[in-house]
């Protein structure tokens, strides 16, 4: 996860992002549906960054609206039989070097 990290936070195109969530999913993941999803491509991917929802104005009221900006996108190409799961995976620094009883 660290190094699909590292690549997530540069400036990289969405699709590049997205193709290394899809990489580390098809491996990582522990559903046998959701690796399957991922090396299929069937995967759609909200990957708000940290340093964007810090500078929410709004605070939760935007990343909720922004989570829901996703969702769309996702009901929308399901609808197309284009994706069939749906993943939030929020990015940053400070997650990725945090340990799990401190969170």
């Amino acid at each position: 996860m660290q190094s699909t990290h590292a690549f997530a936070q540069s400036e990289e195109q969405k699709d590049s992002k997205n193709n290394a969530y899809r990489a580390w999913l098809s491996k990582s993941q522990p559903c046998i549906f959701g690796k399957a999803a991922a090396s299929q491509r069937g995967c759609s991917f909200a990957p708000p960054e940290e340093n964007e929802i810090l500078c929410m104005k709004k605070g939760d009221d935007d990343l909720r609206d922004t989570i829901q900006d996703y969702r769309q996108l996702w009901k929308r190409y399901a609808l197309e039989g284009r994706h069939s799961s749906f993943v939030l995976a929020v990015v940053g620094e400070s997650l990725a070097n945090e340990t799990p009883e401190n969170v």
